[in-house]
């Protein structure tokens, strides 16, 4: 008697999902899904792109290197949830004037931020947008950090109208280096790795507020006491140039010739909890900067941060 060979469509859920897995472009993709019933209801889970601010993106396990197709006259700011991409476009005939939008590069829709519109009229060339974030979905709140005094942080909502933005130079909002979400509530760090939780609410017409800020990890200041600043100016940190602290900080600047030294952090959300990666690098002047230690630590949200066991 014949042995029967086995049919594409009987593989274990197991496998399909581990090909899945390994399949990295949209249209890939959607032809595996095609294949057959099975293979259209696999559990699947998808390897993270890197995606450059000239729009080509990096996929795995290929190391693949695509391009993406955006808008005309648009580039782009960085990717938020579910495929949406944050694109900044010039505004013809108005001398350094942006728009603003989201983009999913699958279904070609496009959602103007008309709330961040309203508050970044006119920016100057050392301008930069640098994280945007959606809370969950596109329907939900977006939040916007940028390298200006007056807006360190805005939330709006993709195509509606309205904004939050804290009042000018307000602590804590000037120092927070990195955001994230958890939950309903928006985390911030510093560089003296402070961890503030923002409780986010909606005025009457819909537009997205803070109702209060709490921090979850304090750092002391010199001689041991610990100051409440939130909520206060602090005029005396405006120098003039409109720009905040990047997630960046030398710490080593008299190599001279041999390069310098740099802390840097940033936050992230993962399986419910909010970690904090530090990284150190070393940027020597006539050779590419290489990681001296990278640590991962764990909010443990009762004012200590938790170091990692990955960490190295």
């Amino acid at each position: 008697m014949a042995s029967t060979l086995p049919q594409w469509s009987d593989l274990p859920t197991d496998v399909l999902g581990h090909v899945l897995a390994r399949v990295p472009l949209p249209g890939d993709c959607a032809r595996f899904r095609a294949a057959c019933r099975s293979w259209r209801s696999t559990p699947g889970w998808r390897l993270p792109w890197i995606v450059h601010r000239d729009g080509t993106f990096v996929t795995f396990p290929d190391c693949g290197l695509h391009r993406l197709l955006l808008p005309d006259k648009a580039s782009f700011l960085g990717a938020t949830n579910n495929g949406w991409l944050a694109l900044e476009h010039v505004v013809e005939g108005k001398e350094h004037a942006r728009s603003y939008s989201l983009h999913n590069s699958f279904t070609g829709a496009t959602l103007p931020l008309l709330g961040l519109e309203s508050v970044i009229v006119k920016v100057s060339e050392w301008f930069e947008v640098r994280k945007v974030l959606m809370r969950s979905t596109v329907d939900d709140v977006v939040v916007v950090t940028t390298n200006n005094w007056y807006y360190p942080v805005i939330l709006c909502r993709a195509g509606k109208p309205g904004a939050w933005i804290p009042k000018p130079i307000e602590m804590p909002y000037t120092c927070i280096i990195d955001v994230e979400f958890l939950g309903d509530r928006l985390y911030g760090i510093t560089s003296d790795e402070e961890l503030v939780a923002s409780d986010l609410g909606e005025d009457d017409e819909g537009r997205p507020t803070v109702s209060g800020v709490t921090y979850v990890i304090r750092h002391p200041t010199s001689g041991g006491e610990e100051e409440d600043m939130n909520g206060k100016y602090v005029p005396e940190l405006y120098q003039g140039d409109g720009e905040v602290p990047d997630n960046e900080v030398a710490v080593d600047r008299h190599l001279g010739q041999k390069g310098h030294i740099t802390d840097s952090w940033h936050l992230l959300a993962s399986n419910g909890n909010l970690l904090m990666l530090r990284r150190q690098k070393d940027t020597p002047r006539c050779s590419p900067e290489y990681n001296i230690k990278i640590e991962v630590l764990k909010a443990d949200m009762h004012e200590h941060w938790l170091l990692g066991s990955g960490s190295q």
